[in-house]
This record gives C-alpha cells, sequence and structure tokens, in this order.
C-alpha cells in the first residue's frame, strides 16, 4: 500500500490554475466543430444515423427500420433511442444534435475518472491539494486521449457503453472490500449498469465483466490465487457474478421482449452482427499474429488507445508492474477488468483496440496517480512527436493555401485558425524541450492543442466552402436528389448537405469517377444528381451546373502515390462537388 512519504509535494505538480485552464481547454476542443461532417470518426456513424432516421419517421420506437435492407439491427436500441429523441424525432436533424449526448457522456467519463482519482490519492495519505491536483490531471489526460476524441464525440456507441462500464468498475474501486462483501445490492447495481452498456453495444460485454468481477471477488475479497477453488465461500461469490450477469443480460433482453420482430434481431444482430466476429479470412494463425485483426492489436491496445500520450500511458503501466506490490486495492480493481477485457476480446478473429476503450479511464488514472514517476523522457519523446506531426500539418495547410490559389485566382483557402493552432502547438513543445519544469505540463495540454490542428485543417470544409449556397439549394426542397454512395450509409450524410430533399444513393464505388454516361441516365430519373470530380474536371457534358462546394475526396480506383500529398494536395485531398440538372 502507498503512504503519504511516497506522495509529491506541490511543486512536483502543475498549478491547480493551470490544470483548471488546461482543462478548460480540453473541454472545448470537443465542442469546437462538433457539427462538422469532417470531424475524426468512423464511416459507420453513416449507418447509424440513417437507421435512427427512418426508425423516427415512423413515430414508433421499435422496431428499427433503415434503408439499408439487413442493417437495421446492427446495435441495440439505446443508441437510436438517444439519436431520436436529441434530433427530435427527425424535426431538428443535425450532426450537432445527434453527437451532444456522445460529447455529454464523454464529459461524465472525464468527471468520474477524476472523482476516482481524487479518492484513490486521499486513500493513500496525499494532501487536499495534491488529491484535486491529480483528478484534474486524470480528466485532462482522459480527455486527451485520441480515442476518446475520436469515439467520444461522433453518433457512436463508445461514449455511452464507456460511461457504464466504468461506473461499475469504478464502484468497485471506491471501498473494494465493502463492495465486495455486498451480498446482493452491489451485484444488482453492477448488473443494472452493464446492462445499460450492452443496450447500447452489445450483450458481448457481460463476458469480460464477468470475469473481471470473478477477479476481484478471487484476488481482492478472498486473497487467494487463481488455483485455490476449494476456498470457503467460492460458491457464494461465483454466485454474486452470475446474478450480476444474469441481470445484464435481463435487461439486454428487453430488446427482445419489446420488439415486435425479435426474430430479425435475432438474425441480424446475434448471429451476424456479433457471431460474425468469428469467422476468418484465411488461417487462424495467419489473421491472429498480422494485419490490422492481430492480436497484437488488443496487447497494446491500452497505449495505441492514447494517441499522442501512449508512451506516458507505457510509462505508468511498466512503473505499477515494477511496484505491483504496492498497488492499492482500487488500482488492483481496475487492472483486473483491463485484464479481463484483453482475455476476452482476444479471443474472436475480428480484434481492434477500441473494444478496450471501456477501460481506458482507468489508463487516464494512473498516469495521475504516477505522474512524478513518468520519466522526462517520456514526456520528451511526446513533445517531439507532436512536434513533428504539428509541422507536417503545417506544410500540407500551406501547400494547399498554394494549390487552392492557383485554382481560385488568389483566394485564401485558410483564415488564422489553422496557423495560430499549429503554431501553438509547435510553440508548446519547443518550451516543454526547452525549459525542464515546462516539460510534463507542456506534454499534459499539448494533445488537446494538436486535435485542435486536425479541426483548423478540415475547417475551411464545414464553412462556405464545403456548402452549397442557401439561395441555390432552396428550390430543390421536396426534390428527388441522386447522390454518390461509396460506402455503405455513405449516402446519409447528404441528408445534411441539401436538407428536405429527397435523397436517393446510386452506387459509386470512387466518386471521382462516375461517367459521364452514368449521370446521364441518372438525370433521367431524377432532377438533380450530386457528382465529385478533380479539381479543375468538368462534372458532365450536357447538363447544367445549379450549385457546387469543396469536399474531402473519395476513393479511387488508381493507387495515388504519396509525394502526390506534396505535389499536388489540392487534388490528392480534396474533390470539387457540384449538383446539376438536365440541361435545358
Amino acid at each position: 500500500m502507498h503512504n503519504s512519504a511516497m506522495g509529491p509535494n506541490r511543486s512536483s505538480l502543475p498549478s491547480q490554475l493551470f490544470l483548471v485552464l488546461a482543462l478548460a481547454l480540453s473541454i472545448a476542443t470537443y465542442w469546437i466543430g462538433l457539427g462538422g461532417m469532417h470531424i475524426p470518426k468512423l464511416g459507420d456513424e453513416f449507418i447509424y444515423a440513417n437507421i435512427a432516421f427512418n426508425t423516427a419517421q415512423t413515430g414508433q420506437w421499435l422496431p428499427l427500420q433503415s434503408e439499408l435492407g439487413a442493417m437495421r439491427n446492427t446495435k441495440p436500441p439505446l443508441l437510436f433511442w438517444q439519436a431520436m429523441v436529441a434530433g427530435g424525432w427527425g424535426e431538428q436533424w443535425s450532426w450537432f444534435a445527434l453527437r451532444v449526448p456522445s460529447v455529454l457522456y464523454t464529459m461524465a467519463i472525464a468527471a468520474l475518472a477524476g472523482l476516482l482519482t481524487w479518492r484513490l490519492s486521499t486513500q493513500r495519505g496525499e494532501s487536499s491539494y495534491t488529491a484535486k491536483s491529480r483528478a484534474l490531471i486524470a480528466a485532462i489526460v482522459f480527455l486527451a486521449f485520441f480515442s476518446s476524441f475520436r469515439y467520444g464525440r461522433p453518433f457512436i456507441t463508445a461514449s455511452p457503453e464507456t460511461f457504464w462500464i466504468f461506473s461499475v468498475v469504478a464502484l468497485i474501486a471506491w471501498n473494494p472490500q465493502a463492495m465486495l462483501q455486498s451480498a446482493w445490492r452491489i451485484p444488482l447495481l453492477a448488473g443494472l449498469g452493464i446492462g445499460l452498456a450492452c443496450l447500447y453495444k452489445s450483450f458481448a460485454l457481460i463476458a469480460p465483466m464477468a470475469l473481471g468481477l470473478g477477479a476481484c471477488y478471487q484476488f481482492l475479497r478472498a486473497r487467494s490465487a487463481p488455483w485455490q477453488l476449494t476456498r470457503p465461500g467460492l460458491i457464494t461469490d461465483f454466485g454474486k457474478t452470475v446474478f450480476a450477469s444474469l441481470i445484464a443480460l435481463a435487461v439486454f433482453g428487453l430488446w427482445f421482449a419489446l420488439d415486435p420482430d425479435p426474430q430479425s434481431v435475432w438474425n441480424e444482430f446475434i448471429v451476424g452482427e456479433n457471431a460474425g466476429k468469428f469467422r476468418t479470412h484465411g488461417t487462424f494463425w495467419k489473421t491472429s499474429l498480422s494485419g490490422s485483426s492481430s492480436i497484437w492489436s488488443i496487447l497494446f491496445g491500452y497505449v495505441t488507445n492514447a494517441g499522442l500520450t501512449a508512451l506516458p500511458v507505457a510509462a505508468a503501466l511498466l512503473w505499477m508492474w515494477r511496484n505491483r506490490l504496492q498497488l492499492s486495492d482500487g488500482e488492483k480493481v481496475m487492472l483486473l477488468f483491463a485484464f479481463a477485457f484483453i482475455v476476452i476480446f482476444i479471443i474472436p478473429t475480428q480484434r481492434s483496440a477500441r473494444y478496450l476503450i471501456p477501460l481506458m479511464p482507468a489508463m487516464a488514472i494512473f498516469v495521475a496517480l504516477y505522474w512524478q514517476h513518468i520519466g522526462k523522457w517520456w514526456w520528451r519523446l511526446t513533445l517531439i512527436a507532436a512536434l513533428l506531426s504539428a509541422a507536417v500539418i503545417t506544410l500540407i495547410a500551406w501547400r494547399m493555401q498554394l494549390g487552392f490559389a492557383a485554382t481560385t485566382a488568389g483566394s485564401a483557402m485558410f483564415g488564422p485558425s489553422i496557423w495560430l493552432t499549429t503554431g501553438a502547438t509547435i510553440l508548446a513543445a519547443i518550451l516543454g524541450l526547452a525549459r525542464s519544469r515546462w516539460l510534463r505540463p507542456a506534454g499534459l495540454i499539448i494533445s488537446s492543442v494538436w486535435v485542435l490542428c486536425l479541426w483548423a485543417l478540415f475547417a475551411p470544409m464545414e464553412g462556405p466552402l464545403g456548402r452549397y449556397p442557401d439561395q441555390a439549394i432552396q428550390p430543390i426542397k421536396g426534390q428527388a436528389v441522386a447522390v454518390p454512395n461509396s460506402f455503405l450509409g455513405h449516402f446519409e450524410r447528404y441528408r445534411m448537405v441539401v436538407p428536405e430533399a429527397k435523397i436517393t444513393p446510386y452506387k459509386a464505388q470512387f466518386p471521382n469517377e462516375v461517367s459521364d454516361a452514368d449521370i446521364s441516365n441518372l438525370l433521367k430519373t431524377h432532377p438533380f444528381v450530386i457528382v465529385q470530380r478533380a479539381p479543375g474536371q468538368a462534372p458532365c457534358t450536357g447538363c447544367s451546373i445549379v450549385a457546387e462546394r469543396w469536399d474531402i475526396r473519395g476513393k479511387s480506383s488508381r493507387d495515388t502515390p504519396m509525394r502526390e500529398a506534396w505535389n499536388n494536395p489540392l487534388g490528392y485531398w480534396l474533390a470539387r462537388e457540384y449538383l446539376v440538372s438536365a440541361a435545358p
């Protein structure tokens, strides 16, 4: 166990004023550009939005509806109900409205991580000032994780499931001995929390949570080795784990009880969505040891999920391993659940580091608790990585600015925001590297500043450059518009681009390469068509341009060499998109 002698003095932690300002900056990054189309996300956001919108149009909570055939029951209904309410049942449908609940969940997770950090810090005898400082650090670090930023803002499941899963972990870690002694109240609360997470994500979450809960009973309550399965109280502890798991399964089972078409839920979600994760493409060992679904994606997932803060997370975990006999029971609870997630999610053939996101708040807590034990070189390398990436973003933006000016007779693409954010990132990195006392504070805030660089790089696409003029698209409201669809559900984004139009997708695996003949055929059945072209390329022959905008370039059938990102950045990154109609 820790003692107060191991705690740092005030000078070894950043000042609380700095930490409050850093936390405010971290929170602000989650709201800036929240309604944009090009924030870091997964393409699945479009699928989820389509399901939520079409279900809302029915005026019923269930069954889930979609324009994507069997892609209705891809996730449990709580996710879609959340969007339906936030979007006013289709009346206030915008990316901002759909994403607000995710951000609020993320803020709640950061607060929970800070609260648990305060508890663990005070338990080991540290002063109130130190405990509060560590709590602020934990919240900032969690918000700085790239997994938090990428999956904690879009309309996607990571934030809700993380909140409910980590709430259960935090409940037990708050006072492990008292919580694990509870006869039924804590198992009941744990089951309800896990069940709500399952109603957002999948019943599969029951497995790692049951394993983690069982490990806590075995190692922390009974203080027994894994092989001591004849110990007193084993049956009781096993019963508590089963009870919590059954409660969670019962909560998830409400979907089957309430859905008027439970057979489709079974076929599409249980069999298609979950059992499909065990299918192999090639030999088992080949897929397990290489590729994006390898076991390494799970084994190193907690570190890679952290993004720029990966090295401090790795350093904290290494220090904990070397000093594992000194860890508190609360820290051991988080480690046991973190290990349980690795054990369970390494089994399917479809693996991803994002399956470990529910335990990423624990990683932020570890960084905060062992702040002073993370060596300076871990932070120096973090700052060097941020410096280099900010420099690359600056060069890309500069080259795109030159290409845009040449294409549009001198118009500027970027405003001052891109140069201010990249400049601030570079300056923070240089100051942190130059002054030892500024090293850790600079490393703490630089991930938040860095994500603003990403926002600034795509910000022009969220402004007038990336939108059709309102006066141009006003006449097409209520009209059928054919839109390119290069990815499953990708057409859903056009519901925000041309609001109130009747969206009809057409297959365009490579949007830039749809032929003139295809556009002509589409115009025979649709009054309007959206087509994407390379900068300077005409949209089609024999058609009229109604409106045009800039967009992020779609996929191409040709492998474009990376040197084109420098030689022709405008054509490499961007495309010109046209709303066309048949020629008079």
